[in-house]
């Protein structure tokens, strides 16, 4: 038997393989050299057409002044809120970053500071210029000390319910105060005075001061603790039954993170949901509406509904004649391609007479209509 020799040869098909590819080779070589003179770049003059272009920028510039939001009344740039900053025309991630920014900072020292903010729309800054106003400036920074004891006069407050001024007037730091805002705006609360050390840019020597001027209203916690208790084995019959005739109504739009606490049935997690639903609603326009809270079941909905009454309108309406549609898309019934034809409509015909106006855009039904109508505000 012979031994196996290897072949040194390349098969009939391996070598058709071999010559295609060189041939594809030798045209993208040859190619390269040869593109420069196949593709010249035009020499066409444009400066013949410099008028009509620069009337065209210029058109486009008036065009976007036009649509630009500007501010009802004058506002305090190192004062002015999230909300307020979003009435005025800006969009929920430039008003957030407005905040954030003077925060960085420890507030404005001029004016145009404002224009140092990333991404804020020039012409909205040109068109609102008239309207900043300074009565402060960052005199109150961050990085300066808190304020000495003999400077201060403190006064008993309430971290659950005291304001933003009262915080100022105690001494608080802005990075603090910002805290607090946005800590209470989450729904949460305070249980104890221990709990304010933990808060953003407070001093461990500024806590120590104020702690004995720390009053916390226990009176909402405590309601909320003896609703979670079990009845006593030797409680009366009677005691159940006064719950049971006696249950608890429940304005949907006035009550608290502790208030909802007090149905059976709403922990802390879905109490704060429900009044964060709201909040990004504007306010609740009807008790159906609740269900649609976030992870909400629809069963404990049912179970507490019959406690829920709606006594006031929604609190915080859409200027559908004056926002954008990056501002009105942060609304939940509305989404993008929906925030886009309710402004290009408007562009188009003018302003909204009347929220029945919308029945005249096809793409929208009655549902999506009937949804947004107590929440949207005609003023021009």
């Amino acid at each position: 038997m012979k031994d196996y020799e290897p072949r040194h040869i390349l098969t009939k098909k391996e070598r058709r393989g071999m010559l295609a590819l060189l041939m594809v080779i030798s045209f993208l070589v040859s190619f390269y050299f040869v593109e420069p003179y196949l593709l010249r770049k035009s020499n066409f003059n444009y400066s013949t057409f410099s008028d009509e272009i620069e009337n065209y920028y210029r058109a486009n510039d008036q065009d976007a002044q036009d649509n630009v939001v500007i501010a009802q009344e004058p506002f305090d740039i190192n004062e002015i809120t999230t909300d307020k900053l979003i009435e005025s025309g800006l969009s929920h991630d430039l008003a957030s970053r407005w905040v954030k920014y003077r925060e960085a900072i420890g507030g404005f020292d001029s004016v145009e500071q404002v224009n140092n903010i990333y991404h804020l729309d020039k012409q909205w800054y040109k068109a609102n210029y008239d309207k900043f106003r300074l009565t402060k400036t960052n005199s109150t920074r961050t990085d300066i000390k808190p304020v000495k004891p003999t400077e201060l006069e403190l006064f008993t407050f309430d971290p659950n319910k005291v304001s933003n001024s009262e915080l100022k007037a105690l001494g608080f730091l802005p990075r603090t105060i910002a805290a607090f805002e946005k800590y209470r705006f989450k729904g949460g609360s305070f249980y104890a005075a221990d709990e304010l050390k933990y808060l953003d840019g407070m001093d461990s020597s500024f806590f120590e001061r104020i702690l004995p001027f720390v009053a916390i209203d226990t009176s909402e916690i405590q309601a909320v603790v003896e609703m979670g208790k079990e009845l006593p084995l030797t409680a009366p019959d009677t005691t159940s039954k006064i719950l049971e005739t006696k249950p608890i109504l429940l304005d949907i739009n006035e009550s608290n993170v502790y208030q909802w606490q007090l149905i059976k049935g709403i922990g802390p997690k879905y109490a704060n949901r429900i009044v964060q639903y709201r909040s990004h609603l504007g306010g609740f326009s009807n008790i159906a509406q609740v269900g649609e809270t976030y992870y909400l079941p629809d069963s404990v909905f049912q179970s507490i509904k019959s406690q829920l009454v709606v006594s006031s309108p929604p609190t915080r309406r859409l200027k559908i004649n004056q926002l954008t549609a990056d501002s009105l898309r942060l609304h939940p019934y509305i989404d993008w391609k929906q925030a886009s034809i309710i402004e290009n409509y408007r562009q188009q015909h003018g302003p909204y007479q009347e929220v029945d106006d919308l029945y005249k855009v096809k793409v929208f039904d009655s549902v999506f209509i009937e949804k947004i109508r107590p929440y949207c505000d005609l003023v021009l």
